[in-house]
């Protein structure tokens, strides 16, 4: 997780000028990678998935410029992007079939 948060922080601040789709698609690119790496033969408990997915939504934090106590779920809708929760399901299920 530290390198996902260097990673991150790499990224907000390299990418001042740009936009915030394009810093989410920077995230998505380099950052998503690291905590999403070999997750399909990994089985993660519940308390490991929350804390995945609070590194991501962090992410989306960082990007957007919100504040702990905001909620990013209506963000990442709006952004057609899913939570680290769903990410895994679907690659899991993506790896099986």
């Amino acid at each position: 997780m530290h390198r996902f948060y260097t990673a991150a922080n790499a990224i907000v601040n390299h990418s001042r000028h740009a936009s915030e789709l394009s810093k989410l698609f920077l995230m998505e690119s380099y950052c998503l990678p690291m905590i999403n790496y070999s997750c399909e033969a990994l089985n993660y408990n519940r308390q490991q998935l929350q804390k995945l997915n609070v590194c991501w939504n962090n992410a989306y934090r960082k990007v957007f410029q919100m504040q702990l106590w905001e909620s990013e779920k209506e963000l990442q809708f709006l952004c057609e992007r899913l939570d680290f929760i769903h990410i895994y399901s679907l690659q899991k299920l993506m790896f099986f079939t």
